[in-house]
């Protein structure tokens, strides 16, 4: 699959060809797709170049700013609007995105029950999100959330620690600054909220295993070798092992 996107590391590249196969095996060229927090627009800009009439949709203005400056196609466009601002009839889209987004809400039942709306009934709801319990979100994310939250000083350090091994604390998916994650999912999790609102997950895959988890990712980083073994060793190991959990959703 060519990459149209801004993506280099291998688990951004084997999340967007899991997203393009789901909708490539469901949704014919043409078909009417939805992103929902698309930041700055690099799954949009991928699957827009493969012939989908694509919108995606963000709250924040600069991310959407950036993505309207990146895209050269008229069957791609970007939107800076909340998804429950978003009105469209029901049994709209052919297909809905929402990548990495469901952990950073207060309410992502509202969300999923929106998807459900104007999704079409033979549409397919792709949804990727970390695993609370994987590697990244147990050694990073929550450790980092708690001393900021509890230890300015620690948190100031850790800062200045991760500024003198050139990490620059930046996303290749969105330029909010509100980026924090509220939810921590299980698979359990996420078959349960599929079920409650009116979904069934109908595929799962699995991200990579530790290569974003410090002092790991300093190797990972200057090693796409790295990433590519840590990304195979993740298939070979239980769902609870892996940091990201890819999945598709259908209408039950």
């Amino acid at each position: 699959m060519k990459n149209y996107s801004d993506y280099t590391k291998t688990l951004d590249l084997k999340r967007l060809e899991f997203i393009y196969k789901a909708v490539s095996e469901r949704v014919p060229k043409g078909g009417k797709i939805l992103e929902i927090g698309c930041g700055i627009g690099n799954i949009s800009r991928q699957l827009g170049h493969f012939g989908y009439s694509i919108t995606g949709i963000d709250s924040d203005p600069v991310s959407i700013d950036f993505a309207n400056s990146k895209n050269t196609k008229s069957n791609i466009q970007f939107i800076n609007k909340n998804a429950e601002d978003y009105a469209e009839n029901e049994n709209t889209f052919d297909a809905i995105i929402c990548s990495e987004v469901l952990e950073h809400l207060f309410s992502p039942d509202s969300i999923i029950k929106l998807a459900n709306k104007i999704l079409k009934n033979d549409g397919i709801f792709v949804v990727t999100v970390p695993n609370g319990l994987g590697p990244r979100e147990l050694l990073v994310t929550r450790p980092v959330i708690w001393l900021r939250d509890n230890s300015s000083f620690l948190y100031s350090l850790l800062v200045k620690i991760k500024m003198l091994f050139r990490f620059k604390g930046e996303t290749i998916h969105s330029k909010s600054d509100h980026l924090d994650h509220i939810n921590f999912f299980t698979l359990r999790n996420l078959h349960q909220m599929a079920d409650k609102n009116g979904f069934k997950i109908v595929k799962t895959g699995k991200g990579n295993f530790i290569a974003d988890v410090f002092p790991v990712s300093l190797i990972s980083r200057l090693s796409i070798k790295f990433q590519e073994f840590d990304c195979r060793l993740a298939e070979k190991l239980p769902y609870s092992f892996t940091s990201i959990f890819f999945t598709v959703w259908v209408k039950k």
